[in-house]
């Protein structure tokens, strides 16, 4: 004689299963920072919904864990088809670099199968892994999608212009696990951080990752608040370079350099343009550079020598002339890996405290920069 759990049996299971999951880091989650993302328990399933960070429009909804007795598969959640990401993570690929250091902060670096354009990559583990044929190379080309259906992996982490349409619709036919990473597309730093947490939740780890962001956003706010404090003059800072004739900047609206500068004590010029983005002309430039006294990330140089090398205008800004300029190139090598591109997830308070240091050095006497060197 088989006995059938009565509903109150299964609710109570089902409530059980809930109650575990939750004690083991997998909790409601809403952001302190970031707009992109939110984890949340609906009808006994655990939920991760990546969001448009301007709207917050549901762009895409994953199943984490389901406690439901009976797991039929859901045709939609918020108007979404969902997918179900794999409850154990043992392969991943990524198609970005920015989650690199996050992998190996949460101790996930070893699950690594694969990488596309690896000449970007820094880490050490991953040149290595590389070089011995431990991770292999996704190439870009009319097989890019079988080359990811061989290697079988439980999730893949791509940026949103690094697959096609078709290939993300045969991959997602094929029940892989595709996570857009739009940690880009926050209008804070500390926000584009706090996505960390999402790679912790897709690996089963969110309490630690909650506890490596929460360690950064403290250092962060330590310091932005010191310098609040402290901070009397404030510099003008530009950033940017020009490329195929034009410069394209970050407005007021675009991006987290914004409010970055500010926390770092200085004034963003690029905020008399309240857009996310806009092309500025030469003209436009060599006029509103007059108000600068500090200009950061011109592009990929180490020297003076290379920047005039690839454009001989830049000599006629006012803002060259001080010769107070900045870029994040110290560790790069082969011209292309930057470290400053995989840790900035992790360490957002080691950009603030960069920044800090080139603005208000009087203020930073005893920090070594991280990333940026001045220019000669």
């Amino acid at each position: 004689m088989i006995l059938l759990a009565s509903p109150l049996q299964a609710a109570a299971k089902q409530n059980q299963c809930v109650l575990q999951q939750k004690r083991q880091g997998n909790v409601n989650y809403k952001p302190l920072y970031a707009k992109g993302f939110a984890l949340v328990w609906e009808n006994n399933r655990y939920l991760a919904l990546l969001k448009d960070v301007d709207t917050g429009k549901i762009l895409d909804v994953y199943i984490l864990q389901d406690c439901n007795q009976h797991k039929e598969l859901v045709k939609t959640i918020r108007h979404k088809k969902p997918i179900y990401a794999k409850q154990k993570v043992n392969s991943i690929i990524t198609f970005t670099v920015v989650i690199t250091y996050a992998l190996d902060e949460l101790h996930a670096l070893n699950k690594l199968v694969a990488v596309a354009n690896p000449q970007y990559f820094y880490h050490p583990l991953v040149q290595e892994g590389l070089k011995k044929g431990r991770i292999k190379t996704i190439t870009k080309t009319e097989n890019t999608k079988e080359q990811i259906f061989l290697l079988n992996p439980d999730i893949i982490f791509f940026d949103d212009y690094s697959l096609t349409a078709p290939e993300k619709e045969f991959l997602l036919s094929n029940k892989m696990t595709l996570v857009p990473f739009r940690s880009n597309f926050e209008n804070t730093l500390l926000g584009s951080s706090e996505w960390i947490v999402v790679i912790g939740a897709f690996l089963h780890k969110q309490k630690q990752a909650r506890r490596l962001f929460k360690q950064s956003y403290t250092e962060y706010n330590k310091l932005a608040k010191r310098l609040r404090l402290q901070v009397k003059t404030k510099p003008v800072v530009i950033t940017g370079g020009s490329y195929q004739g034009k410069w394209f900047v970050s407005g007021k609206k675009g991006g987290y350099m914004s409010r970055l500068v500010h926390d770092a004590g200085g004034q963003y010029l690029w905020d008399k343009y309240n857009v996310k983005t806009k092309v500025l002309s030469w003209e436009t430039v060599l006029v509103d550079s007059k108000q600068a006294d500090i200009w950061l990330d011109p592009g990929f140089f180490r020297t003076i020598k290379e920047m005039v090398n690839n454009d001989k205008r830049y000599k006629l800004l006012p803002v060259f002339a001080k010769r107070r300029i900045y870029n994040n190139t110290k560790h790069m090598i082969f011209g292309e890996a930057n470290p400053f591109w995989e840790q900035l997830l992790v360490k957002p308070q080691w950009f603030l405290g960069d920044l800090a240091w080139i603005l208000h050095d009087d203020k930073m006497k005893h920090y070594k920069p991280k990333w940026y060197i001045q220019l000669k």
